[in-house]
């Protein structure tokens, strides 16, 4: 699994060291919280709260990388 999400980060454009930092992260996240499921930004267990910090960071990421690809879809059409 993390070897897919490091390569779909490395198809959006970041490095190969990028990549697999915030792949480690998305499956520390996944495994780490309860039902392998990534809740949101709230989270109040406190053996979680290092996962959680780093949340808005992958996230704001993940926008990022998802408004690069609708703005190269929108030129294609």
């Amino acid at each position: 699994m993390e070897v897919v999400v490091k390569e779909v980060f490395m198809r959006a454009g970041l490095s190969e060291d990028e990549a697999s930092e915030w792949a480690s992260y998305f499956i520390d996240v996944r495994k780490g919280l309860h039902g392998d499921c990534f809740y949101g930004l709230i989270y109040e267990e406190e053996e979680h709260r290092l996962l959680m910090e780093r949340a808005r960071e992958y996230i704001d990421l993940v926008h990022k990388i998802l408004k690069k690809l609708e703005y190269q879809h929108s030129n294609k059409l």
